[in-house]
């Protein structure tokens, strides 16, 4: 006998006995199918098109598999394009350069930069592959328990909303890193709510359990550098966000009515936003990223020019070393830090502490910071000046 799809293990059904069963519209409760009048809210049963549960819980299955594809799709070309590589986190785990390029939500990139849509692709990007696979699991679990009690609009929505507010919360939190986990802890928090107020305790106290895993998981991983960086306050503000609107999508509604349709219109309202910020941000953020690799070596030889001419300003017996053939091979970027960089080199080579070095220091400075802001804005890299 196959497990009830609809709802796993809380109803104590299989398979079988959950498809001969529908959902009241009204209630959501589980009743026979020619029932006129449902025994729990007294709903009128006759000439009503009531949703099956196994297909409530088969469609949000489906949209949970595309979420998981998502999710590894993005993971595996973070590996694939990391302009790092593998020096950074050992093998198999994406650079922090890696992980802003495919939408990290790092607060001085929204903050800095304007990159609001950051907050809603964090939802789809993994710290490291332990992270990934728990938050797959999670997901592949608790979708199909939420659809069945919310039926499939409004676990989107839930699920949506929970992981675009608890991103926003955190980054007002001033945390620097947005995370994947707040929509799945707001399927927990809203499913919580619901076997509160509708009277399933068995759903309440399972829901219970996944909150514990969650925050000892974040106690774990905050003390030990062996495991991915945890955004509590992210896990904490999608619980509450996702219990806010499992309040309200667990209150017995009138089928076909504004309701319904308000839940179906944000469920489908928040798939467009995800799909337009794709398109608009994310994908060109990514194209831009790719060009790291030449960008990289760049601005490694700005740093180590404007490093070795500080170095011989401030050098008492000798000017120190200087290399114009590093910026004259060095590949593209902005022409007037090139031209200020190679006056700075022959200036310091000719005459280490005088005025006109001084003068050639303070625009290839002022030319390395506008070049450095645009690279944070539009490659998410921080190349950062020693002087």
């Amino acid at each position: 006998m196959g497990r009830c799809l609809a709802c796993g293990p809380l109803c104590g059904l299989d398979s079988a006995v959950a498809k001969r069963l529908q959902t009241c519209p009204k209630c959501r409760a589980l009743i026979t199918p020619g029932t006129k009048r449902c025994p729990y809210c007294e709903a009128d049963q006759r000439g009503v098109l009531a949703p099956s549960p196994e297909a409530d819980a088969r469609s949000t299955y489906r949209l949970g598999l595309v979420a998981i594809s998502l999710f590894l799709f993005i993971y595996l070309a973070m590996n694939a394009l990391d302009p790092v590589g593998d020096s950074e986190n050992g093998l198999g785990q994406p650079s922090a350069a890696a992980m802003r390029m495919f939408g990290l939500c790092d607060r001085f990139l929204v903050r800095d930069c304007g990159h609001w849509w950051r907050i809603v692709t964090a939802m789809f990007v993994h710290l490291d592959l332990m992270h990934l696979v728990f938050n797959s699991v999670a997901l592949f679990i608790l979708a199909p328990i939420a659809a069945a009690v919310f039926g499939s609009h409004r676990t989107t929505a839930i699920y949506l909303g929970s992981g675009i507010l608890a991103g926003l919360i955190s980054h007002h939190a001033g945390n620097s890193w947005g995370g994947a986990s707040g929509a799945i802890s707001g399927l927990i928090g809203a499913s919580a709510v619901y076997g509160h107020r509708r009277g399933n305790p068995q759903l309440r106290q399972q829901m219970i359990v996944w909150m514990v895993i969650i925050f000892v998981w974040g106690v774990l991983a905050g003390s030990s550098e062996a495991l991915p960086r945890v955004d509590q306050v992210g896990h904490l503000a999608g619980m509450a966000v996702g219990a806010a609107m499992g309040w309200f999508a667990s209150a017995v509604y009138a089928p076909g009515g504004r309701v319904a349709h308000a839940w179906r219109n944000g469920a489908w309202a928040g798939i467009a936003l995800v799909g337009a910020i794709a398109v608009a941000f994310w994908l060109p953020n990514v194209v831009r990223g790719t060009a790291y690799r030449d960008v990289i070596r760049y601005r490694l030889e700005a740093d180590r020019v404007l490093r070795i001419t500080g170095n011989a300003l401030r050098a008492e017996d000798k000017p120190g070393r200087t290399d114009r053939a590093a910026v004259e091979d060095a590949p593209g970027g902005a022409d007037e830090l090139r031209a200020s960089l190679l006056a700075l080199v022959d200036a310091a080579a000719k005459r280490p502490r005088s005025d006109a070095t001084r003068d050639a220091w303070d625009a290839a400075d002022r030319a390395f910071r506008v070049w450095q802001k645009t690279l944070k804005c539009r490659y998410a890299i921080q190349p950062k000046l020693e002087r």
